[in-house]
């Protein structure tokens, strides 16, 4: 009795699993490419609460202009 033909389907099968699971996990699916999910979402995100203090004294922080040009043109 030949069994090839089984063992090749239960490869396929596997691999088939294997990228199912690394093309739909979570991880891969954080980096939609959509405007405000994905990369662009997470740096508008991450760089709107950043602020500093000058040498004078000045509080400084990204203008609301400064968040609109970054999701213009990180997309």
């Amino acid at each position: 009795m030949d069994t090839t033909p089984n063992r090749e389907w239960i490869g396929h099968s596997v691999i088939i699993s294997l990228l199912s699971a690394i093309l739909f996990s979570p991880a891969t699916l954080a980096f939609k490419p959509t405007r405000d999910d994905g990369h662009v979402g997470i740096t508008r995100d991450g760089i709107q609460d950043i602020t500093r203090i000058s040498s004078t004294g000045q509080e400084m922080k990204f203008s609301e202009r400064a968040l609109k040009e970054l999701r213009v043109h990180s997309a």
